[in-house]
This record gives structure tokens, C-alpha cells and sequence, in this order.
């Protein structure tokens, strides 16, 4: 766990889920330094560039956002958020409407608040760093998710360890 974590935080909330915020924060400031990258926005070599801390966390939701989606995961549309693209042109609105007004940058953060809630309540904690995997933790009918682990334990099943009966002579 990173060192630098305010005690009170240690002592008002669990281990597990400290770790996966600060996993999963780290790896959606990854994600959104690739996509800024890709789209020719990351600064010059030795160079920085600012921008928002709400429009980053609303880059950090559409990153989340788009992944769920790659991987044929819906569980934010069930929640009520916009899809990847809606954030997207939410990010882009949002920029546009304080180039006119700065007063409208108080709108900025919002996705990415809301997509973090979600991904704390409906995925498990300890997926990432267990199984290298997002694991939703709500599905609605227990028979699919029996076939989900199925599908992938099926995948990565050269990845457990043998058991006592493969490691007898």
C-alpha cells in the first residue's frame, strides 16, 4: 500500500478497498496520458501542460467507460451513465461552453466522480490484483455469472497451480 496515505484513511477504511483506489486511479491517469498521447495533446518531450483536474477526471471516466464497453461490459448504462462517446462530447461540451464562460468548468469532474462510484460498487476490489481481471460483482442472474467464471477460468486455466492430484505420481 503506498506510503503516503493519511492514517485516518487507514483506519476508516479497509485495506482492500484503499488498494483499489489507488490502483485503479493510477491506471486511469495511465490510460488517459495514452489517449492524450495518441490524439497528439501529451506535451513536447520536457515539456508540461495543464489542464483541469475535473477535466482529467472526466478523461479518466471516458477511458474507464470505453474499456467496459471494449469488453462488452454495460454495467454503467445500467447505472444511468452516458456511454463512452456521450462522455467524450460531455468533456468536449463542457471545455466549449467555459471557453465562453470559465464558470461552466464547475461542471467538469462529474463522469468521472460518477464512473469511479460505480466502478467501486459494482466491481470487485480485489479482481485486478488477484486475477489480472475486472470482475463485476453485480450480476443480476447468478447462472450467468457461474458461466463467466466458467468462460474464464476455461481461459486461464494454465495460469492456476496444479492441483494435489496432478502433482501425485
Amino acid at each position: 500500500m503506498s506510503p503516503d496515505i493519511a492514517p485516518e484513511l487507514v483506519k476508516q477504511y479497509p485495506p482492500e478497498l484503499i488498494q483499489f483506489v489507488t490502483d485503479e486511479a493510477q491506471r486511469d491517469a495511465n490510460d488517459v496520458a495514452e489517449f492524450l498521447s495518441k490524439a497528439g495533446l501529451a506535451p513536447e518531450e520536457g515539456h508540461t501542460r495543464e489542464l483541469l483536474a475535473g477535466t482529467l477526471l472526466d478523461l479518466g471516466g471516458f477511458v474507464r467507460l470505453r474499456r467496459w464497453e471494449r469488453s462488452g461490459c454495460w454495467v454503467h448504462q445500467k447505472a444511468g451513465l452516458p456511454s463512452a462517446d456521450e462522455a467524450m462530447k460531455w468533456v468536449i461540451a463542457t471545455l466549449v461552453a467555459a471557453a465562453d464562460n470559465p464558470q461552466n468548468l464547475s461542471r467538469a469532474g462529474v463522469i468521472g466522480r460518477t464512473v469511479f462510484e460505480v466502478m467501486l460498487t459494482h466491481f470487485a476490489w480485489a479482481g485486478r490484483s488477484e486475477l489480472d481481471a475486472d470482475i463485476q460483482i453485480d450480476l443480476e442472474d447468478e447462472d450467468c455469472l457461474v458461466e463467466v467464471m466458467a468462460q474464464f477460468l476455461m481461459v486461464h486455466r494454465h495460469r492456476l497451480p496444479p492441483t494435489d492430484q496432478e502433482l501425485m505420481p
